[in-house]
């Protein structure tokens, strides 16, 4: 037989691929339990955003200084000049005023409606008589917003809360009410005692300056 004839009837098969199955040894509660567990983690994370979100509409801080009121002009004291009270001249400490920085720290504006300041007895809305700004004021996200009280109406605020107090110094501070209904409190600040703050009140506060209430 001619050996170039068979070979052209024979044909080529591929030999027969084996079957590989994979078989998993983790429990079948595994796959479920991860999943669970980044949905829960994905909705924690949108809920703090949410959070953060909503907070971060307007956060307003109040820090309460002391200033020199000097025709009309508010020089705000720094921490070592407050130290060297004592040094201070009687006349020049009837210039001195307490103010509050207003700072809205949100990314939302915010109105700043009125300003009370309180004594430990009575407690004085501002009319007209204000330093620097005066409310209300449209403070803007990241804007500063700067008022203080009359040097005259601080002494009238401390000749209605009663006696001067026996250590020589009066305390005084901040509250301001916004716009969106919220009323935040500033820290007190100590003011000295002057000859003026130990006479007795006899004629109330002069009409649009101010008003005067006892807390409740």
């Amino acid at each position: 037989m001619n050996p170039g004839i068979v070979a052209s009837h024979l044909t080529l098969t591929s030999a027969p691929r084996p079957v590989v199955e994979i078989i998993s040894s983790s429990p079948g509660w595994l796959t479920p339990t991860i999943a669970v567990l980044g949905l829960v983690l994905a909705l924690v994370s949108l809920g703090w955003q949410v959070t953060t979100f909503y907070w971060s509409g307007s956060r307003v801080r109040l820090q309460t200084k002391l200033a020199f009121s000097i025709a009309s002009e508010l020089i705000i004291l720094d921490d070592k000049s407050v130290a060297n009270m004592a040094q201070v001249k009687p006349e020049e400490l009837r210039k001195l005023a307490p103010v509050v920085v207003v700072h809205n720290r949100g990314r939302l504006a915010v109105t700043v409606q009125s300003c009370t300041w309180h004594s430990d007895t009575v407690s004085m809305t501002t009319r007209g008589g204000a330093l620097g700004d005066v409310p209300p004021h449209r403070l803007e996200a990241h804007a500063r917003f700067t008022t203080g009280l009359e040097p005259a109406n601080v002494t009238a605020l401390f000749r209605a809360s009663g006696p001067a107090p026996t250590d020589g110094w009066w305390s005084i501070w901040p509250s301001i009410e916004l716009g969106n209904g919220k009323t935040v409190r500033g820290e007190p600040v100590k003011l000295p005692v002057t000859g003026d703050d130990k006479t007795s009140l006899s004629n109330g506060l002069d009409a649009g300056e101010g008003s005067t209430t006892s807390p409740s």
